[in-house]
């Protein structure tokens, strides 16, 4: 899947999720797994679920932890792709 600043995703269908402090668990009901994420990947989901394009995800983290915006984009997108592997998060048309 090609990504760009428009991508957008939205969570699995078989998909859950509940913050925990610093933290997010994502349990995927289909394959009964569970996931977690640290603080910034739980702002990269929640942001993903409120229905966020990539690039405005990007430019919020980049503001709020005052980081390199490139570093930032790859990360994310890295995120992304490894969220997409595992169908917890699916790309909107």
């Amino acid at each position: 899947m090609r990504l760009t600043l428009d991508s957008r995703f939205k969570v699995a269908s078989d998909v859950r999720s509940r913050r925990f402090h610093d933290e997010l668990v994502i349990l995927d009901l289909a394959r009964g797994e569970y996931f977690a994420l640290d603080e910034v990947g739980a702002v990269v989901w929640e942001a993903f679920a409120r229905g966020e394009a990539l690039g405005t995800v990007a430019t919020s983290l980049a503001a709020l932890y005052e980081a390199d915006r490139e570093q930032i984009d790859a990360d994310v997108c890295a995120l992304v792709d490894e969220l997409t592997q595992r169908h917890l998060l699916v790309p909107v048309d």
